[in-house]
């Protein structure tokens, strides 16, 4: 493969782009795109995303090509800031599914050759966090799932590199269908650029049979639809809170975490308690019990009872144990936790978040 050919071509030219893509596919032995597709592939943005992909798996000498390529892209076609976009991330083996498909609007869910994926309009913004790589998009669409008041049994885990976003005014001539199919269509070159890379260190390609699915009731996407529309994406309280409990699911699956996943959930248990407090009117800078213990005495038809209160009370301990080297009591290697306190916990905070998205009451054991 000679890429020095293309290094001075015009590259806003479609004909060069596609000649240029086509001759990476061929190299790697992959199928060219669909013609349904074609529009979308040889476009120069995605275009120049596969060509970043392709960067890490040639030899020396064809990355230096290549790199010149790609800068010329960049001269022609500059990153953009503050732009919507469409995001698409796979998830771990490591989580459990819904068994189903699940479309909300601008947030997706699907199983595509049965590898679960998620799809999520937002936005790139200049004001961005290196260390907080999930999105608010996907935080409201995994609380949507996992906090739905009958489901017990999912747990989304991310991949740390399957990820990738596309400018939305590239698909701006196409159905919400098509471009479902289009991404779905995409995976196959996704899969073979962003894994099984051992300079990156990234997992191998993910296979079908890793996954592991659950049945999802009719009556569970009713509900599920009707937390995402209550989440707001710029209540930041609300979406650290729920990001809290998420983490945590997703640390839990590691058990070498379960002390750092423990303290998750109650960072979550904290961020319900203000949220119920900011639902009620009250400031919500900080925990006040008197007032809590006021508002659940007043729920009390709503199952928001002063048991589960009192039940919170008694796990600040635990709390305080595992966050700080040094509490009042001295330092303990092994604080007195269990497998069950993981569980409980999470079920306080789901029951709390769901409390405030929806005012309806939950069943508590």
């Amino acid at each position: 493969m000679d890429l020095k050919y293309f290094i001075d071509k015009d590259l806003s030219n479609q004909s060069i782009r596609r000649n240029l893509l086509d001759e990476i596919f061929v190299y790697f032995k992959l199928p060219l795109p669909h013609s349904r597709f074609s529009d979308l592939y040889y476009s120069a943005e995605i275009t120049k995303g596969l060509l970043k992909k392709a960067y890490s798996k040639l030899s020396l000498n064809m990355n230096s090509d290549l790199f010149k390529i790609i800068e010329n892209f960049r001269l022609v076609y500059p990153e953009l800031n503050d732009i919507d976009l469409i995001s698409i991330r796979t998830l771990s083996k490591y989580g459990s599914y819904p068994n189903k498909n699940i479309i909300l609007n601008s947030s997706q869910y699907i199983i595509n050759n049965g590898v679960p994926i998620l799809i999520n309009e937002c936005r790139r913004s200049k004001h961005f966090s290196e260390v907080n790589n999930i999105l608010k998009e996907e935080i409201r669409l995994l609380t949507s799932i996992m906090f739905c008041k009958h489901i017990l049994n999912f747990n989304f885990v991310t991949n740390e590199f399957g990820y990738e976003t596309f400018p939305r005014y590239i698909f701006s001539n196409f159905q919400k269908d098509y471009i479902t199919d289009f991404i779905c269509d995409y995976m196959k070159y996704f899969y073979f650029f962003s894994f099984n890379d051992s300079f990156y260190l990234r997992d191998k390609i993910p296979f079908m049979e890793d996954y592991k699915y659950d049945v999802i009731m009719e009556h569970d996407e009713e509900f599920i639809r009707k937390l995402f529309v209550k989440i707001d994406l710029n209540d930041d309280l609300l979406l650290r809170t729920c990001g809290y409990l998420i983490k945590a699911m997703m640390l839990w699956s590691f058990r070498n975490f379960t002390e750092e996943a423990i303290a998750l959930t109650m960072f979550s248990i904290e961020g319900s308690l203000l949220l119920i407090q900011k639902k009620e009117g009250f400031a919500y800078n900080k925990i006040d019990l008197k007032k809590l213990n006021n508002i659940f005495q007043k729920n009390e038809k709503d199952n928001l009872s002063l048991n589960i209160l009192e039940f919170i009370k008694e796990g600040y301990d635990n709390r305080t144990s595992i966050v700080h080297p040094y509490p009042i009591w001295g330092a303990n290697w092994k604080p007195e936790l269990s497998i069950e306190d993981f569980f409980e916990y999470c079920d306080t905070a789901r029951l709390l978040i769901n409390y405030y998205l929806t005012g309806e009451p939950i069943d508590w054991d």
